[in-house]
């Protein structure tokens, strides 16, 4: 978001609102992953390798990334209902979730969604979710975590996601 916000005090200068940022942001956004689809996506090979090493190095073994949602803050929605789009503040945003590795480079991205969805809504809303259900994306050799659970690779989450076989979240307290 900080970088968001850095953008923000740029476009404020050029005469720009939130809304024209966030449309420039979505087409940016849908113009890179047009053209360079690889660079946003999961790693393989010798990457792969790297990441789960990184991350079992870490204290997290067959862990494949860390996912998270942010808000990207626009103006008032004309045609859409405000309160979709406020949190308690009455600052309107849109959620953007990012799937991301040790080094932060993206491996995932879904932005959009009214601010007023959850993450478990948006992340049920992803092509990650669907794609991860139909074992797309965790293919690894099993390994065995504390207390006797076994995994193919999974993602570290905070508690506004679900806990699965495939998303780790903290247990007891928030994060």
């Amino acid at each position: 978001m900080g970088v968001w916000r850095d953008i923000r005090e740029q476009d404020l200068q050029l005469g720009i609102g939130r809304a024209s940022g966030l449309v420039a942001v979505r087409d940016v956004t849908a113009a890179l992953l047009s053209v360079y689809r690889e660079k946003v996506a999961w790693p393989t090979g010798v990457r792969k390798a790297v990441v789960l090493r990184a991350f079992a190095d870490k204290g997290f073994p067959n862990c494949h990334g860390c996912i998270d949602c942010t808000h990207i803050y626009i103006d008032k929605p004309v045609k859409a209902a405000p309160e979709d789009y406020y949190d308690r503040k009455r600052r309107f945003f849109v959620v953007a979730q990012v799937v991301v590795d040790l080094d932060l480079r993206v491996l995932d991205v879904f932005v959009g969604y009214p601010g007023s969805c959850h993450d478990v809504r948006v992340i049920h809303l992803s092509s990650l979710w669907s794609r991860a259900a139909a074992g797309e994306l965790f293919k690894g050799p099993p390994v065995l975590l504390p207390f006797q659970v076994q995994t193919n690779g999974y993602l570290v989450a905070d508690n506004g996601y679900p806990s699965s076989e495939w998303m780790v979240v903290p247990y007891g307290g928030t994060a």
